[in-house]
């Protein structure tokens, strides 16, 4: 059994937000990810995120840098 949190489902759907409260004529793409967790002791966690473009690349930089400390702790790196 894993020490760590791990990510065992995911599902994603992207849209175009058209407008918002402060600017009618916005075209914001935004994306919808849903995580499924398991927790060291067996336990799922769904976790929802609505993120914009540019969150979604600073969500995968960190991705990158969780995988590389994890490789480090765990020796593989």
């Amino acid at each position: 059994m894993s020490s760590f949190t791990s990510l065992t489902d995911f599902d994603y759907s992207v849209s175009v937000s058209i407008s918002s409260s402060t600017v009618t004529s916005q075209r914001l793409p935004l994306i919808l990810l849903k995580l499924t967790l398991s927790n060291p002791d067996g336990t799922e966690k769904h976790e929802v995120i609505e993120m914009d473009k540019q969150g979604l690349e600073t969500f995968i930089k960190e991705l990158g840098v969780i995988e590389d400390k994890r490789m480090e702790i765990l020796g593989e790196g």
